[in-house]
Formats: C-alpha cells, sequence, structure tokens
C-alpha cells in the first residue's frame, strides 16, 4: 500500500513538474487567461435589481501563475438579472501586443521573491457595488523546485538498482565496481559483501 502510495506521489510530482516547466517555458511570450463568471439575483430594494457575482481567473504570464477571485453585489440594476454560464473560459495573446494590458499585477505583494498575494476588503460599500478581491500568484520555477525532488529521488534509485545489477552479472562490486572474480566473498576495495554469490 505504501509502495503504491509513493509511486502515485511519483507520478503526479513528475507530471506537475513536466506541466509546470512547460507553462514556466510559455509564459515568457504569451499569456494564458482562464475565466468563470457565477452571478445570481439578490435582493431588490429602492434601488431596483442587485446582483450577486464572483469571478474566478488564473493566469499565466511572465513565469509566475496567478489564481484570484473578485465576488460582491452590483446594485440599482432595472432589471431582473441574467445569470451567467459558470463554464471555464480560455482566452490568450501576446503579453508585448500594443494595447496590451498583461502584466504584473501591482497590488500583489511578494514575500521574499517567493509568493505574491493580494486581498482588497473596501471598508464602506459604495453607492452600486461591493467587492471583495483575493488572489495569489507563484514563480513557476518555484513549482518546479518542490515538485522535482520524488521524481528524481525515484529515478536515482531505479538507475542505481540497474547499475548494480549490471555490475553483479559483470562480476563486480555493485558498490564500487572492483573486480570481484578473485575475491567474491569481499570486496577488498570497499568491504562491500555482494548479496548475490558472483563466480568468476
Amino acid at each position: 500500500m505504501k509502495r503504491r502510495l509513493f509511486n502515485l506521489l511519483t507520478v503526479l510530482s513528475l507530471l506537475l513538474c513536466v506541466a509546470a516547466a512547460g507553462m514556466w517555458v510559455r509564459s515568457g511570450r504569451t499569456f494564458d487567461l482562464w475565466s468563470r463568471n457565477q452571478t445570481a439575483a439578490g435582493p431588490r430594494d429602492a434601488r431596483g435589481w442587485s446582483s450577486d457575482y464572483a469571478i474566478d481567473t488564473v493566469v499565466s504570464r511572465q513565469g509566475a501563475v496567478q489564481f484570484s477571485r473578485q465576488g460582491g453585489r452590483e446594485y440599482g440594476l432595472e432589471s431582473y438579472p441574467a445569470t451567467d454560464d459558470p463554464r471555464w473560459r480560455w482566452a490568450h495573446g501576446v503579453i508585448n501586443a500594443p494595447g496590451s494590458t498583461i502584466g504584473r499585477d501591482p497590488e500583489f505583494r511578494w514575500w521574499m521573491g517567493l509568493l505574491a498575494w493580494h486581498e482588497n476588503r473596501p471598508a464602506s460599500v459604495t453607492r452600486n457595488w461591493s467587492w471583495r478581491v483575493t488572489g495569489v500568484e507563484v514563480h513557476y520555477w518555484l513549482v518546479v523546485l518542490l515538485a522535482a525532488p520524488l521524481p528524481l529521488a525515484r529515478a536515482r534509485r531505479v538507475v542505481g538498482g540497474y547499475v548494480r545489477d549490471r555490475r553483479r552479472r559483470g562480476g563486480l562490486c555493485p558498490a564500487c565496481a572492483y573486480d570481484l572474480r578473485a575475491t567474491p566473498q569481499r570486496c577488498p576495495e570497499c568491504g562491500a559483501v555482494p548479496s548475490v554469490r558472483i563466480t568468476g
């Protein structure tokens, strides 16, 4: 059970590492934006109808990925508000294209250059809007750095096992590759005792 869990975590870490590395390269030239808008009718008052809304966005740009959510209520609508399709939508484009506003959000505050967050809670509600914005942004290189150790450790173990087996078949010490055909019981170089008897 533990071995299966370890293998599953290794595969997931490898997929995350490869995906983050690929998006890291891609984000240097283009931006990708995924968004989902959800609205629902709110209460009606003297100003008219109101609408509760939530906008979820994921933005990949300039070597980082950003997750944010804006939610709140819009007041003073003249008619019953329509509801939006809550499916995710994707858009992309060139970061440095003329007129492009896609870039680093200055409201995000970075912690040691690793992780950024942004939270905006207005102290008072304006006449027609109330809102709250929260978000987090992280560098792709940090994701790769955190996801890589487990696959690398697994790869090292697999390669090491292959090298040791090949040395045993060739009559060499599995630890230091010393020729053991003359002394198969113990390696005179490193003192290792082969688990399988080597015959010359």
